[in-house]
């Protein structure tokens, strides 16, 4: 089982969008869980206007990650807290959204000194961009 998590210090990066996305197109051949660990409950309102399709979604329980799964996916809230360590140490990739803007691109030292310190491999996404020309 690989546990991937979307992180960001900062809300409204698409976070969300990205893990809904990705838990979707990995569900078309393999058994994911997509977690909504975020308070504003994006991943759970998603399900709610679905009919039962895959992926599976849930709200993040305490305990161990069910392993009945190829991959997990994890939503998290909009900012990276010392509460969310738990979970990032379990993932064996974070991916971490951010919009091209200035405060989004402000925020990214502190999230990769949070990753590099608790050695998880990441990468940075770029969502939200703006399309010009042709």
């Amino acid at each position: 089982m690989k546990v991937i998590s979307f992180a960001a210090q900062k809300g409204g990066c698409g976070k969300s969008a990205l893990a809904i996305s990705s838990a979707v197109l990995a569900a078309r051949d393999k058994r994911v869980l997509l977690i909504d660990a975020d308070p504003q409950n994006t991943a759970m309102q998603w399900r709610a206007g679905r009919n039962g399709d895959p992926p599976e979604v849930r709200r993040l329980r305490a305990g161990p990650l069910p392993n009945e799964f190829d991959f997990v996916l994890i939503d998290t809230p909009g900012s990276i807290e010392g509460s969310l360590t738990g979970a990032l140490r379990l993932s064996a990739f974070v991916l971490v959204p951010t919009r091209p803007t200035l405060a989004d691109v402000r925020a990214m030292p502190s999230v990769a000194k949070m990753l590099t310190a608790l050695k998880r491999p990441f990468a940075f996404v770029l969502t939200q961009v703006p399309n010009r020309g042709t």
